[in-house]
């Protein structure tokens, strides 16, 4: 049974070793498609590569949200480089649950009948608490507060062999469709994939401001079409009411609802961390948010000098004047 685990990364150095390790018994491979990384995310994969651990990673830098054809690329590349059985999308704040199959993942996968071409499987959410111990670095022993019920969003695992047919993952990895084979789904609800998409205030902040503004710039077909509107909230709260976000401890760290929440830590699988390193949040996210904004800018000047009539049309905007008072 060959797995190939892939994801897209950006700026992920204080869950992407979590990541690796716990996955790594069952990945035959990795394959992780860079964004731009700016912190420690590409120094820890090389060192886990050098360790052994078969990582690949690819840098496809975008100032876009363009996840549909980057996802499809990266199923493609699994599909062709390593000729594996199932590719698997996660996130890398996504971690395999197999708790309630009572088997790896491998075995799992194993049992699949052949008619299966693709498995969706639900997210559970795990928050944030008081009682977190801060000193812990590996995410999942820290957050161990989740959801009683999953979540309504949906992740896919693929079977291996799909390229010749025109594989297409849809927007959010959530399904697949096929140019000429009428794909046959199986919904799983026995493996479960623990997510920890809110680990700090600032990494918050960081993800939604970046979040939004790459949906903004792909344009007003983008916006509208209404994917990722999750990151659009939280992004104006942040830009119009910053004191309710950066100055309120309980923004991601509420007083649980135990009614909804319940203490059911994810089974680590991965031993302890070697380069996880201690870092002020707040300082990275105002560098990522800085850097991406820079490279914004960088691809601005490149369609103003390389593209024919981008220069005229810019200035041609600038020119409009209204009278305000």
């Amino acid at each position: 049974m060959k797995i190939v685990i892939v994801s897209r990364v950006l700026n992920e150095d204080d869950i992407i070793e979590s990541f690796v390790r716990h996955h790594a018994a069952a990945a035959a491979q990795f394959v992780f498609l860079d964004d731009g990384s700016t912190d420690r995310t590409l120094d820890i994969l090389r060192a886990l590569k050098n360790e052994g651990i078969p990582i690949r990673v690819v840098q496809m830098q975008s100032s876009t949200a363009d996840q549909a054809p980057r996802s499809t690329w990266l199923y493609h590349h699994a599909d062709q480089e390593f000729k594996p059985d199932w590719v698997i999308f996660l996130d890398v704040d996504e971690f395999i649950d197999t708790s309630l199959a009572k088997m790896t993942i491998k075995t799992y996968l194993s049992q699949v009948p052949a008619e299966v071409d693709y498995i969706r499987w639900k997210l559970v959410n795990y928050a944030t608490t008081p009682g977190d111990d801060p000193l812990q670095p590996i995410v999942p022993r820290r957050m161990r507060w989740r959801t009683k019920l999953p979540s309504t969003v949906d992740k896919v695992a693929i079977r291996g062999g799909l390229s010749s047919h025109g594989l297409v993952i849809n927007s959010g990895q959530h399904s697949a469709s096929c140019r000429d084979k009428e794909l046959t789904k199986r919904e799983e609800t026995n493996i479960l994939l623990a997510h920890y998409p809110e680990r700090s205030v600032w990494q918050k902040i960081a993800k939604n401001t970046i979040g939004w503004l790459k949906v903004t710039a792909a344009g007003q077909t983008v916006v509208k079409s209404g994917r990722s509107y999750h990151y659009k909230d939280m992004f104006e709260k942040i830009l119009y009411m910053p004191d309710t976000v950066v100055f309120n401890p309980r923004i991601i760290t509420p007083e649980l609802d135990k009614t909804h929440y319940v203490h059911q830590p994810l089974a680590w699988g991965g031993g302890n961390l070697k380069y996880y390193l201690p870092q002020d949040n707040r300082m990275k996210t105002i560098q990522a948010v800085l850097q991406y904004a820079e490279h914004l800018a960088k691809q601005h000047g490149r369609l103003m000098e390389e593209v024919p009539g981008a220069k005229e049309a810019t200035e041609s905007w600038y020119q409009k004047r209204e009278i305000l008072f």
